[in-house]
């Protein structure tokens, strides 16, 4: 969450999730 000016659009924050998403599968899993 430090790239608070990178957050305005939405394709970034879909990318972030996605990211954490995919992490959060990998460790799960």
């Amino acid at each position: 969450m430090l790239y608070r000016k990178n957050i305005t659009r939405p394709e970034s924050l879909l990318r972030i999730a996605g990211g954490i998403a995919l992490v959060a599968v990998g460790l799960w899993w």
